[in-house]
């Protein structure tokens, strides 16, 4: 469905009255879609954090998860119709690497989870805005600006009081799962730099998703026999609780987030992504019984904050596309 043009005002200036009104109810679902997106992914790390006390690895949850989910990927592909997943060599070269960094994201965000809490792990995956401007200004040589140099100032001090770095006790026994969640975020501003180029290289977001998580899954089809957990740790509570990693906290999540993003501005679905962390915590606290110092809450806000206002800003690397651009991007979406 198409719904036409719409701007960072709301407006739909393409479409009846009767259609924009029914548009706009449609916006007030996709906003719930995008926030339950972000609460089931927040989510996860509580679950991961609980096969952790049944004695299975990151790597092991990261690969059963993965696994659950392109599965259920397939099925959703084949349902839809999908007329066909067909890519050139260099584009399949391309969505190789960045299934390898898909991968590599939620390897090193279960890393982080089994190490330090869930609420530090998902606070610290935010980085990765900062770590895009870095990279833009590395890559293009452009003013940062004042706006985005507080804003990353804002992100590294709250960083800091997450990490609680005048703890000396506290860095020593969380010093690994800060670093694992640094590295996560550092991986996932890499993949959004990629994610930014798939309209570019003619590919549409769903052929993407299918093969991020597709070629995701195979290798670890591949891989994990090889770290196969004891056989007393996979009991039917265990298997229950791999599958509604898989389906419920990444699959279903998934879906809701790429339908609501149909009638959602990208800045409106980036604050609602900012439930992650705390949507994460708040779920830790309540079943795992993690707690947070009133320090590292400011330190939270601090990043959100940052984060927020450096996604409301156009990127670095931004400009004006042609109108040829324009359509073959839209067309790249639509298939």
């Amino acid at each position: 469905m198409d719904d036409g043009p719409l701007d960072m005002s709301g407006r739909f200036p393409n479409l009846s009255v009767t259609q924009r009104s029914l548009v706009r109810m449609d916006r007030k679902s996709a906003l719930g879609f995008v926030l339950l997106s972000a609460i089931l992914f927040g989510g996860s790390g509580v679950w991961g954090k609980a096969l952790f006390r049944t004695d299975l690895t990151p790597v092991q949850v990261t690969g059963f998860r993965i696994i659950v989910a392109g599965l259920c990927v397939a099925i959703f592909a084949s349902l839809r119709g999908a007329k066909s997943f067909h890519v050139t060599k260099p584009q399949f070269l391309f969505l190789a690497g960045f299934s390898v960094m898909f991968t590599l994201v939620q390897l090193s965000f279960f890393v982080a989870v089994a190490l330090t809490s869930v609420a530090v792990a998902l606070t610290l995956q935010y980085t990765a805005p900062a770590f895009v401007v870095l990279w833009e200004k590395l890559r293009h040589g452009r003013r940062i600006g004042s706006v985005r140099l507080l804003s990353m100032v804002a992100a590294l001090a709250g960083c800091a009081l997450i990490a609680q770095v005048g703890n000396a006790a506290y860095l020593n026994d969380n010093l690994a799962g800060i670093l694992a969640g640094f590295a996560c975020g550092l991986i996932l501003a890499v993949y959004n730099v990629m994610g930014n180029e798939v309209p570019d290289r003619g590919i549409s977001s769903g052929t993407a998703a299918f093969y991020s998580f597709g070629l995701s899954a195979v290798a670890w089809l591949v891989v994990l026999p090889v770290y196969a957990p004891d056989s007393g740790s996979l009991n039917a509570e265990t298997i229950g609780q791999i599958l509604l990693l898989g389906v419920a906290a990444t699959f279903v999540p998934f879906v809701l987030l790429i339908v609501g993003l149909r009638h959602v501005a990208a800045f409106e679905a980036t604050i609602m992504g900012m439930m992650d962390p705390v949507a994460g915590g708040l779920l830790a606290y309540a079943f795992l019984g993690e707690h947070l110092t009133p320090s590292q809450m400011i330190g939270m806000a601090l990043v959100l904050v940052a984060v927020i206002t450096l996604s409301s800003m156009p990127s670095l690397s931004q400009r004006p596309l042609s109108q040829e651009r324009k359509a073959a991007i839209l067309t790249s979406r639509e298939q």
